[in-house]
């Protein structure tokens, strides 16, 4: 052995001659109680476990705390195609569906303004649901009108309307329709032939919509139109009728046109539409002559919608995204598009994303028109990402779009750095009288859809962190605006 190997034995050994006996009982002690203790419990988990019966079950028939109920119970979904406002913008409504009601789908509304500001209501009482089964995926089934909604019944699917109790609170419930073989879908309403009665409601004013008659419930003897429902006498017009499918009638704030798609089986709307445009008969409201705006084959058309400016404006596919198109032509003085000229149709966001979703529903509605006939519009890149892009009227081609996302979140103002901007966004509105704000309904994977408020001229927004229209305190944003941010 070595010197070295011998000075370190040697060091050793003097150490522990010098240990402590004290310190090393307790120790051992301690470790001995351990061990003791864990082969107890050991033995004790092994008795237990045989004394546990055994039970044998199929693939995926164990019971589980995780239950439907426990994930469901405590949440509801906005349906995207069903999101609404006034037109001053005082009153916003969507359609929720609520699992703790066996899907019972109820028409919402938040109010704006006045005593009760920032609270929210039913519109449909207990007993109703705002669901319309027209093109059996429905969609379109409420619509704002003095301070209620008109919306098609879950369970006779028939069209009934809110009249709000402004004496003792409450709804009352008004029914329209009675032919318990029509189903009614994607309407809205016109006044431009009604007039006020001296409590100032609408007499006479019409519901138009989508009619769908089941009286020969086979698949080639349903048959669908567009209708004009009395809202007084609750008498029924036909308006157009002859395809297999329509959607979405609109009515310019003259009056004096309506817009719809149609398009026949076994066409799906994606594939490829036809628009069309019939001049009404000032006094009745039927349709005088029909002009072809867009024809079938070249490109599928969805949601066209009149700006206030009475400007026809449409989603097509023609150049390979769903963009937004206006219909640049005095309509009085023109007959219809020849083979090939599109002169008259003009891009009013010419962009490399989608402003349209698949019509899976009716009454989807994703571009709005603010005051100013700006149009708010919703674009989907080939990323995925959504943003909002404010465009100004045609011929105005000097002002910027201008984007909510990179204008105003991106670059972190204070009034918008607590409420995330969405990935997604499903539906937008817009009030077109009065303030300037753009609506829309927008969530992530980690964050449920909301209804998101922004205020274009103040330079505000307000969300909320459920599925509801909200607001709660803020603070001074840089630009000046005052910042609203609702609680989860």
């Amino acid at each position: 052995m070595s010197w070295s190997s011998y000075t370190v034995l040697d060091r050793h050994q003097k150490e522990w001659d010098e240990l402590d006996t004290s310190a090393v009982v307790p120790a051992v002690l301690l470790m001995v109680c351990v061990c003791y203790t864990l082969s107890n419990l050991h033995a004790f988990l092994e008795t237990r476990a045989k004394s546990i019966p055994k039970h044998r079950k199929a693939c995926g028939s164990w019971p589980s705390p995780v239950t439907a109920s426990y994930l469901t119970d405590d949440c509801v979904k906005i349906i995207p195609s069903e999101l609404r406002c006034d037109p001053d913008g005082k009153h916003v409504y969507w359609v929720e569906e609520r699992p703790t009601e066996g899907g019972r789908h109820v028409s919402m509304k938040w109010i704006g303004y006045g005593c009760l500001k920032n609270s929210r209501e039913d519109e449909t009482p207990e007993g109703y649901g705002a669901r319309t089964r027209v093109h059996e995926y429905g969609g379109g089934s409420h619509e704002p009108y003095e301070g209620g909604v008109i919306f098609s019944n879950t369970s006779d699917q028939q069209l009934y309307q809110t009249i709000p109790d402004n004496e003792v609170g409450g709804k009352e419930v008004m029914q329209l329709t009675k032919d318990l073989n029509c189903r009614y879908a994607d309407g809205a309403v016109d006044t431009s032939r009604a007039r006020r009665s001296h409590l100032g409601s609408w007499i006479d004013a019409e519901f138009v919509c989508v009619r769908e008659n089941h009286a020969v419930d086979t698949p080639t003897g349903v048959v669908n139109e567009v209708v004009s429902v009395n809202l007084t006498s609750g008498a029924v017009r036909v308006v157009t009728s002859g395809r297999d499918f329509y959607a979405c009638p609109r009515i310019s704030p003259d009056g004096n046109w309506i817009a719809y798609v149609s398009w026949d089986h076994p066409t799906m709307p994606w594939d490829t539409t036809e628009l069309r445009v019939d001049r009404l008969n000032p006094e009745t409201g039927e349709s005088m002559f029909s002009r072809l705006v867009i024809p079938g084959g070249r490109e599928a058309v969805q949601q066209p919608a009149w700006s206030p400016a009475g400007v026809l404006h449409f989603i097509s596919d023609r150049e390979g995204w769903y963009n937004v198109y206006c219909l640049d032509v005095d309509l009085d003085g023109w007959t219809t598009i020849a083979a090939g000229d599109r002169g008259v149709i003009k891009c009013v966001l010419p962009v490399d994303a989608d402003c349209g979703r698949a019509p899976w529903q009716l009454g989807q509605q994703t571009y709005g028109f603010l005051t100013d006939s700006c149009v708010a519009v919703i674009a989907v890149d080939s990323a995925g990402e959504a943003d909002v892009i404010i465009v100004p009227p045609l011929p105005d081609i000097t002002t910027e779009p201008r984007r909510l996302r990179k204008e105003y979140w991106s670059k972190g103002f204070d009034y918008v750095q607590n409420l995330p901007f969405p990935k997604s966004i499903s539906a937008i509105v817009c009030p077109t009288v009065g303030r300037k704000d753009v609506i829309f309904v927008g969530g992530s994977n980690d964050r449920p859809d909301a209804i998101f408020l922004f205020h274009t001229e103040m330079g505000a927004s307000t969300a909320n962190g459920t599925p509801y229209v909200t607001k709660g305190k803020g603070k001074k944003g840089k630009k000046g605006g005052k910042a609203t941010g609702g609680g989860g």
